[in-house]
C-alpha cells in the first residue's frame, strides 16, 4: 500500500479525520472505499490505541515545553496561566501532558482559529505607516545556533577532507547566530584567503533539531582565488585599509597572517 501514492493519500486523509474525531469521542471506525485494487478497508480505532502509536510524539511535548522555558529564561513556577491556541491543542493527550507539566488548569477562552490571524493583522497595522497603534512588542528569535565552517579545498572529498583539515588545524569554525538572536538580521563576514576554499553553514552540533531535519544548511565552493589575486593585485585593498561596518564579523585565520597578497570575499 505504501508504494501506491493514491492509496497513501486516502489513508492520510482518513487518518487526519480519525484523529479529529477521536479528540471528541473515545472510539471511531475508519472506512476507506477502494483503498487498492477495489478492496475496501475498515477498522475500529480507539483513542488509547492512537496515543499508543503516537507515544513518541506525545513524549516530546514535555521536552519542547521545558526547552522553550529555558530559552525564555523562565521556570515552571513563573507560569501562572496557560492559554491554548492552535489545532493541536484540541487533542486531549496534549492537554493532559501540559496539565501534568505545569499543574495548572488550561484556558481555552480564545478562538484558536482567529487568534493567529488577528495577531498578524495587528502586527501588520503596527508596522504600517498608515496606522497608529498602541505600542506593543513582538520579536522573532533564532531557536538554534548557526555556525560557519571554512575549509581549504583538498584533493580528498567528503569526510576524508574534513579529517585531513582537522589534522592540519586548517579548519576554521565560528558561531554567527546564537540561540535567541534577533530575526531577521544580516551579518557580513570578512575572510582573508590566498587559496581556494569552501564554506559550510550548519546548525550547531548540539542543536536539538526536529526529527528528520539535517544540520546542513548550505555549502559554497570558491575557486580561482590565487589566480584572481595575481590578476587584480593592483586593485586589492589591504586589510588594514578596508572599511568595516558595525556588523562585520572577522573570521580569524592564523595561517593567513604572513600572506602578502590577500583577497577579501
Amino acid at each position: 500500500v505504501r508504494k501506491n501514492p493514491v492509496a497513501v493519500g486516502k489513508m492520510r486523509k482518513n487518518a487526519e479525520k480519525a484523529k479529529e474525531v477521536l479528540s471528541t469521542i473515545g472510539e471511531t471506525f475508519v472506512t476507506i472505499e477502494g483503498l487498492k485494487n477495489d478492496v475496501d478497508f475498515k477498522m475500529k480505532l480507539s483513542r488509547d490505541v492512537l496515543y499508543e502509536r503516537c507515544s513518541a510524539a506525545l513524549t516530546r511535548i514535555e521536552e519542547i515545553t521545558l526547552k522553550a522555558l529555558e530559552q525564555a529564561n523562565l521556570t515552571i513556577a513563573d507560569i501562572h496561566s496557560i492559554e491554548l491556541v492552535g489545532g493541536g491543542s484540541r487533542i486531549p493527550g496534549v492537554q493532559t501532558k501540559l496539565t501534568g507539566i505545569f499543574n495548572l488548569s488550561l484556558s481555552m477562552s480564545l478562538n484558536g482559529d482567529d487568534a493567529v490571524a488577528l495577531g498578524a493583522t495587528l502586527y501588520a497595522a503596527k508596522v504600517s505607516p498608515a496606522h497608529r497603534m498602541r505600542e506593543f512588542s513582538l520579536r522573532d528569535v533564532n531557536p538554534y545556533p548557526i555556525n560557519v565552517r571554512l575549509l581549504p579545498i583538498s584533493p580528498e572529498s567528503g569526510e576524508q577532507a574534513v579529517e585531513q583539515a582537522v589534522e592540519q588545524s586548517s579548519i576554521i569554525e565560528k558561531e554567527i547566530f546564537s540561540v535567541g538572536s534577533k530575526v531577521p538580521i544580516v551579518k557580513k563576514i570578512s575572510l582573508s584567503r590566498s587559496e581556494d576554499f569552501e564554506i559550510f553553514v550548519d546548525y550547531g552540533k548540539d542543536a536539538k533539531l526536529p526529527a528528520g531535519t539535517s544540520h546542513a544548511i548550505s555549502h559554497h565552493v570558491f575557486t580561482g582565488v590565487s589566480a584572481a589575486i595575481t590578476k587584480y593585485q593592483d586593485v586589492i585593498v589591504p586589510e588594514e585599509e578596508a572599511p568595516k561596518g558595525e556588523e562585520d564579523e572577522p573570521v580569524q585565520d592564523d595561517s593567513a597572517q604572513n600572506t602578502q597578497q590577500q583577497q577579501q570575499q
